[in-house]
């Protein structure tokens, strides 16, 4: 009896425990990977760690379609914004992206203020940062949608270095010659 009450136990703990990652990921593809190292090598800013997560679809709902199915080849049904899949950036030889486990614990930290060798600190997700990969930012892609040829595609990243401090942009890339070029600036952010 004593053992089935610690095995019920145990089962129960490890159902509503998360240990380390517990969301499904799908990678990313080695043709999106090339596009975020020319799209960063096109940032002439090193500044930042890369995150692992890609958790949200571009919104091209707000833009011009027609203009970019009839110039780029990109398709109508690709600006309904659905897909709720999650992707992780892999490991790669062009950039260093953050470890996925300590990402998560690092954002559990929240907007605690903390005392950390003996200082309080009002953001520790950004100290753990910089302590960590020695960058004082974070940079955050979308899902990447490329167009029917893949010739063409639409990408967005934001930088983020505090709660108040961040900017991205929305752009059409081009590929040019083995490279992403960037051709136009479809929206920026900020804050």
């Amino acid at each position: 009896m004593k053992n089935s009450i610690i095995l019920t136990c145990l089962t129960l703990l490890f159902n509503f425990t998360a240990f380390g990652q517990n969301e499904k990921y799908r990678t990313t593809s080695n043709s999106e990977l090339e596009l975020f190292k020319d799209l960063i090598l096109s940032l002439k800013d090193s500044s930042f760690a890369i995150s692992p997560f890609i958790e949200t679809k571009i919104d091209l709902s707000m833009y011009p379609f027609k203009h970019l199915t009839n110039k780029s080849g990109f398709l109508k049904y690709q600006f309904r914004n659905k897909e709720k899949a999650k992707f992780l950036i892999k490991r790669n030889s062009y950039f260093e992206v953050a470890n996925p486990d300590s990402i998560i614990k690092f954002s559990g930290y929240g907007l605690k203020i903390m005392k950390i060798d003996s200082t309080y600190i009002a953001y520790p997700y950004y100290y753990f940062l910089e302590k960590t990969y020695h960058k004082k930012c974070i940079c955050t892609f979308s899902k990447t949608v490329f167009s029917k040829d893949r010739t063409f595609a639409i990408a967005e990243y934001f930088i983020t270095c505090g709660p108040d401090d961040g900017r991205g942009k929305t752009v059409v890339l081009k590929k040019e010659k083995k490279k992403w070029v960037i051709i136009d600036d479809l929206a920026i952010s900020g804050s």
